[in-house]
């Protein structure tokens, strides 16, 4: 190595030692309460919440209304619920319920949600041996049910 290299080596050492020690001792200093890190105050006054407008419904009060429209079998106490996605979820959930029960596969299309809608006319149209591929919505599932029933 000639005397360029090795100086150049050397300082490179020197950096790196320097730095880890540096760093080693900030590190240490914090750790053990030696250093203090000041944070930065809060430029915003801190507000309260205000009380949401509509009435906010638990998952408890969900379940009961949910299993009163069950028991009773109408979709319409849903309504008692405070937005349109708890209302929709509720009953369809009840239109599920009702058409499985029936083993009605025309009330599936009561049923809001369209994945929950095909699951229903699948599993009735299966169980009760319906063509059934015409009501799909879901456009893979609608030619996988259409090749099916070809192939039978």
């Amino acid at each position: 190595m000639t005397n360029k290299t090795t100086i150049i080596i050397l300082v490179v050492i020197l950096v790196l030692a320097l730095g880890f020690l540096s760093f080693s001792i900030y590190f240490y200093m914090t750790k053990r309460g030696g250093m203090e890190v000041v944070e930065q105050p809060i430029t915003r006054p801190i507000t309260q919440p205000t009380q949401p407008s509509v009435p906010v419904i638990t998952s408890e009060s969900f379940n009961k209304v949910f299993g009163d429209a069950r028991a009773a079998m109408d979709p319409e106490i849903c309504s008692q619920l405070a937005t349109s996605d708890e209302v929709r979820n509720c009953a369809d959930k009840v239109n599920l319920l009702i058409a499985y029960q029936g083993r009605d596969i025309s009330l599936c299309r009561g049923v809001f949600d369209t994945q929950l809608r095909d699951s229903c006319y699948v599993n009735l149209g299966l169980s009760l041996g319906v063509q059934y591929c015409k009501y799909l919505t879901d456009p893979a599932l609608k030619q996988s049910c259409e090749e099916d029933q070809n192939i039978e």
